[in-house]
């Protein structure tokens, strides 16, 4: 009896015995070269393991990355066109393509170099063309289908038009796009929709995300890019004192209050400044002014916030809030125990994600003395939890052991948020643990599961 003539069930499990690997832990995982030979074998073969593959690539499928070239869009096409792969997908990113130096004068055919390279003409001249918004259109008309897809990043704002175009060709009326704007950019013809026509975009729009541009620099740079930077400071960087005017930025956000998500990006992942005008800006003058009404994610990264208006902004937005994701964030006044206590009064929370918090003012631990030896063996950087009883449980027990530690920074980093200071300021960190009656979830851990799993039926 040949292979083929084997219904498709016994094919699968044959596939499990292929390439499963065990590690010192007992945690089993796949070498899918074996597998991948036997799908290029004939096509009977290639359908009848459609499955197998899915569930073997789940990790890949999960969150796919797209250059946005000829090649990228179909393979892209390619995936959303097999129910199997598409209904894994939870995110698409796209990158914009590789540029070409202008020192490299040589054409590389297509097929010959592993990363396609353009110039930036060509790019442009590509990702204009209504051939290109019609594949991308086509892309979108079968991810409408995907049943497990969460959204579609759109981070690189010379993408912007093409994705709007697509997604009003291909009606995705889907709210799944995130868009990632500038604040001292929104000008720009790559925002004209967001600021322009947001009834336009808002059927297939999620979320915004507010970048800001960091400097990078040496050590021996840095005083040299300080001073080039204040000059002329077009980016908007955030050095001292520097006071951005972000009128665009407040009527954009005015115009998209439907939005799901909201993320911030700040300037320093590590506190060296006392207070930064730029992070305070963003979030004080801009976007607590405004109540999201389907707010139900909130993320802040690398920012200085003020406690008192973030709390204040999380209990506005109390009945809708679910998802809260904190990481590298200062707070320049009020607490993390006031944060927490105000997290706890949430009805909805069931994500909690947080790492790294920092506040410039000391709070007394509420642990007698010094940290207890068994809450040091489980202390950690960062941590998520989901479930809405167990985050509640777990912010409970973290308010009754409330701790911090002095903060000690030795070198600089790499930020836009410099100070030329020598002495750098006083900060505290919250010290995070796992409480071992507390669940904790590892996040992103589904496919992983999936595996477990699919290789498990045959062992046992």
């Amino acid at each position: 009896m040949s292979l083929l003539s084997l219904p498709t069930e016994i094919i699968s499990k044959t596939c499990r015995y292929l390439g499963l690997e065990h590690d010192v832990d007992g945690f089993l995982s796949y070498n899918n070269d074996d597998l991948k030979s036997l799908r290029l074998t004939c096509r009977d073969l290639h359908a009848k393991t459609t499955f197998d593959a899915a569930v073997r690539y789940g990790l890949l499928l999960e969150e796919l990355e797209i250059v946005v070239d000829h090649k990228g869009l179909c393979q892209l096409l390619h995936l959303t066109q097999i129910p199997a792969f598409r209904d894994r997908i939870k995110r698409v990113l796209f990158y914009y393509p590789s540029v070409k130096s202008m020192e490299d004068d040589c054409d590389i055919p297509w097929g010959l170099s592993p990363i396609r390279e353009m110039r930036r003409e060509e790019i442009s001249t590509y990702l204009e063309a209504s051939e290109t918004v019609e594949l991308l259109a086509a892309c979108f008309r079968n991810v409408k289908q995907a049943t497990s897809l969460e959204e579609v990043p759109a981070q690189d704002t010379d993408l912007h038009r093409l994705i709007h175009a697509a997604s009003a060709r291909s009606g995705f009326a889907r709210k799944k796009t995130v868009f990632t704007v500038r604040p001292g950019n929104l000008s720009g013809a790559d925002h004209r929709t967001l600021m322009i026509c947001p009834a336009d975009c808002s059927p297939y729009t999620k979320g915004i995300e507010i970048g800001t541009p960091t400097l990078h620099f040496e050590r021996l740079e840095i005083k040299q890019i300080i001073q080039d930077a204040k000059r002329c400071n077009e980016h908007g960087y955030h050095l001292k004192g520097y006071q951005p005017d972000h009128t665009n930025l407040s009527r954009l956000v005015a115009n998209h209050t439907q939005i799901e998500t909201l993320r911030l990006d700040g300037c320093e992942t590590h506190p060296r400044l006392r207070f930064c005008d730029g992070c305070h800006a963003v979030f004080s003058r801009h976007i607590a002014t405004i109540h999201y009404s389907n707010i139900t994610r909130l993320s802040l990264y690398a920012t200085y916030i003020s406690g008192g208006r973030l709390r204040r902004f999380i209990k506005q937005h109390s009945a809708t809030l679910k998802e809260l994701d904190f990481t590298f964030v200062t707070l320049t006044d009020g607490s993390w125990r006031s944060i927490a206590q105000g997290l706890h009064k949430l009805p909805k929370l069931d994500t909690l994600s947080w790492a790294h918090l920092f506040q410039k003012h000391a709070v007394p631990c509420l642990q007698s003395g010094s940290l207890s030896e068994e809450l040091k063996s489980f202390c950690m950087n960062s941590s998520t939890w989901e479930g809405t009883s167990n985050v509640k449980y777990y912010l409970q027990t973290f308010l009754e052991s409330f701790c911090m530690r002095k903060y000690y920074r030795n070198t600089r980093g790499i930020g836009s948020g410099v100070t030329a200071a020598k002495t750098l300021p006083s900060f505290h960190e919250v010290i995070m643990y796992r409480f071992a009656d507390v669940v904790m979830e590892p996040a992103g851990m589904a496919s992983a599961y999936a595996i477990q799993r699919y290789a498990e039926e045959i062992l046992n």
